[in-house]
C-alpha cells in the first residue's frame, strides 16, 4: 500500500494534467486530432493561414465560445460575417472593431482580451514585437484566446499552434450541371511544446450539411526530428 507521502506526490503530478484537461475549450470534432489533448487550452494564440482559413476560424470560434461567450473581430476586412453566420458564428455576440492605428494595436487588443472570450485579429500592417509579446502574455493571464488570421509575418510573436489550410477541389458539379456541394481541405497543424509534432487531417469545409465535417481519412503525424511520418491513425467517419 502506498504511503501518505507517495500518494501526495502522485496527486501533485496528476493534478496539473487533470486541471489542464478540465480547462480546455472544445473545438470542432473533425479538428480534435490536430489539437493537443483534443481541445484548445485557455490563453493560447492560434494562427490560421491559407485559402479557407477565414471559414476555419469561424467554425472554430463558434465551437470555442459557450452559450454566453463573446467574440471580437479586429481588422479583418475580408471577413464575411454572413458566411461566418452560416458556419455557426453567433453574430449577436460578435463585436466588430475597425483596424486601430499602428500605435494603438496594443491598447485596443489588451482591452478586448479583458472583455471577450475570443479575439480574432488580422493586422493590416506588422504589429510590433513588444505589442505582440504583451498581448500574448495578457491572453495567458486572462485565459483568453487569440486567433491570428492571415500573414504570419505581421505577427512577430510565435503562436502556440498554427493551422495551415490547403483546400482541394470542389465536388458536386457534373458535366455542365449540378451545384457545388462540398470542398475537401487538408489542415496541417504545428506549434510549440505539446503541439510541436506536426499533424494533418482532411476535412470537408463546407460539407454536404454546409458546415465542417470529417472525411474519415487518415490522420498523419510527423516526427520532424527524424523527418519521417509515424504510423497513421485512422479516424472514424
Amino acid at each position: 500500500m502506498a504511503t501518505r507521502a507517495e500518494l501526495a506526490e502522485l496527486i501533485e503530478r496528476v493534478a496539473p494534467v487533470t486541471l489542464a484537461v478540465e480547462r480546455r475549450r472544445p473545438v470542432p470534432e473533425p479538428l480534435r486530432p490536430v489539437f493537443p489533448d483534443g481541445g484548445l487550452q485557455p490563453g493560447w494564440t492560434v494562427g490560421f493561414d491559407g485559402p479557407g482559413a477565414a471559414s476555419l476560424v469561424a467554425v472554430t470560434a463558434a465551437s470555442v465560445v459557450d452559450a454566453e461567450g463573446w467574440i471580437a473581430v479586429v481588422g479583418v476586412g475580408g471577413f464575411n460575417l454572413a458566411a461566418a453566420s452560416e458556419l455557426g458564428l453567433p453574430l449577436d455576440r460578435v463585436v466588430v472593431v475597425e483596424p486601430p492605428g499602428s500605435d494603438r494595436w496594443g491598447v485596443v487588443l489588451s482591452t478586448l482580451i479583458d472583455a471577450v472570450d475570443v479575439v480574432i485579429v488580422a493586422p493590416d500592417r506588422p504589429v510590433s514585437r513588444r505589442d505582440a509579446r504583451r498581448l500574448v502574455a495578457r491572453a495567458r493571464e486572462r485565459d483568453g484566446v487569440v486567433f491570428q488570421l492571415g500573414d504570419a509575418r505581421r505577427w512577430p510573436q510565435a503562436v502556440d499552434l498554427r493551422l495551415d489550410c490547403h483546400p482541394g477541389s470542389w465536388e458536386g458539379l457534373g458535366r455542365g450541371h449540378g451545384r457545388l456541394r462540398q470542398r475537401r481541405m487538408r489542415v496541417a497543424a504545428q506549434g510549440r511544446r505539446a503541439a510541436a509534432r506536426q499533424r494533418e487531417v482532411e476535412v470537408l469545409l463546407p460539407g454536404p450539411s454546409g458546415g465542417l465535417e470529417a472525411v474519415g481519412a487518415e490522420i498523419r503525424t510527423f516526427d520532424l526530428s527524424r523527418r519521417r511520418s509515424t504510423t497513421p491513425v485512422a479516424t472514424g467517419s
